[in-house]
């Protein structure tokens, strides 16, 4: 069957990438012809220089946030582009009047995984594969996430019609069911994030790391409550003086912080794998990076700060049986002693839950593409 699978595949940002590289391979081991759809949405032709700040920072600050987009930001795109190029067999670029035409030989369109329903797509419908002239094929979602369960009025109609066209919906957390549910009636079965599916072993050498030791953080979003410092401190008084590693897209708003004893501006997906996998520990708000430390049997601490990463960390917390590496301030990890819980392994429920639910994974695949 040729498959395309329509997801994140342009983002900077290194969960994207490997889920959709993830998702593919799953697809190809099947015996499936597949292909990603090279879709760029609208919203996410972001300004390069954004992030840089001259009112919020101040003209120093703003200065050298200008050096590492010009030094740093234009080398991680050109990086995440040939790891891409590599890794992902990409149809021709697409836009939301041209995808009708890129997209109509193929027999199925996966949807999925990502945030591709969160409320800024609504509009377009693109991610709902809500595109005229209409696909023909099967209509498949496989572990998307709408952040919030969120619809304006204006697009709910919309949305609701296109769900109820799809042939199999999957999704990859509660809120997102309670989403689909609420929206159309329609009880979707939940599924793991396809980096579950795929064994990325083979990134684990990928990158020599700059210590043999090190505590690794990567940082997306907003602060912690309480603060980085504070919980940076708590976690080397525990786990040890360790330098920290901190990663950042330098493409995107930067993050620059004075705990950090090395700050990698430039990384690719498979470096970014690497590091979780050969660290002492992780601290992070990524989905994706809690899901690889998972998979590595790496300790780690995710907070979120926001709303709209608070649904994903609460269903891995809660579905995952690990409540002790999920936070929301400081005060909740030392409370709850979470740092100091010795080398996890990921105890057998967990791992048990995960196993079980890729086998269930895979199967609904199977059975959705028929």
């Amino acid at each position: 069957m040729k498959i395309g699978i329509l997801t994140f595949q342009h983002s900077i940002n290194f969960g994207a990438q490997l889920q959709c590289y993830a998702l593919q391979e799953t697809l190809k081991q099947m015996g499936h012809e597949v292909k990603v759809i090279q879709f760029i949405p609208k919203s996410e032709k972001k300004p390069f220089f954004r992030g840089i700040g001259v009112k919020k920072n101040g003209f120093f600050k703003a200065l050298f946030h200008l050096y590492i987009k010009l030094v740093h930001g234009f080398k991680i795109k050109r990086r995440f582009k040939i790891f891409s190029d590599k890794y992902l067999n990409k149809t021709e670029p697409c836009t939301e009047t041209s995808i009708s035409a890129v997209t109509k030989d193929f027999d199925a369109i996966v949807v999925g995984s990502d945030q591709v329903w969160g409320y800024a797509f609504h509009s377009s419908a693109i991610f709902f594969i809500g595109w005229i002239p209409e696909f023909k094929g099967k209509r498949i979602s496989y572990a998307p996430c709408c952040a919030i369960n969120k619809v304006d009025d204006i697009h709910r109609a919309k949305v609701e019609k296109l769900l109820k066209k799809f042939s199999s919906i999957s999704v990859r957390n509660i809120a997102t069911k309670n989403f689909v549910f609420d929206l159309s009636g329609i009880k979707a079965p939940i599924v793991l994030d396809p980096t579950f599916l795929h064994d990325f072993s083979s990134f684990k050498s990928n990158y020599v790391p700059p210590y043999s030791n090190y505590i690794f953080a990567y940082i997306l979003g907003s602060e912690i409550k309480g603060g980085h410092t504070a919980i940076i401190e708590e976690i080397k008084r525990i786990k040890g003086d360790l330098p920290v590693v901190l990663a950042v897209l330098s493409n995107s708003k930067i993050h620059y912080f004075s705990w950090a004893d090395k700050i990698l501006w430039d990384l690719t997906p498979d470096e970014w794998v690497s590091l979780i996998a050969n660290a002492d520990y992780f601290y992070t708000d990524s989905f994706h990076g809690a899901v690889f430390a998972l998979k590595f049997n790496v300790n780690f601490l995710a907070y979120y700060s926001e709303e709209n990463r608070k649904a994903r960390f609460v269903d891995l917390s809660e579905r995952f049986f690990v409540s002790h590496s999920i936070v929301s301030s400081v005060d909740d990890a030392i409370h709850r002693d979470c740092i100091k819980a010795k080398k996890q392994n990921y105890n057998d429920e967990t791992h048990k839950f995960i196993n079980r639910e890729r086998e269930n994974s895979l199967a609904y695949l199977q059975n959705s593409l028929g």
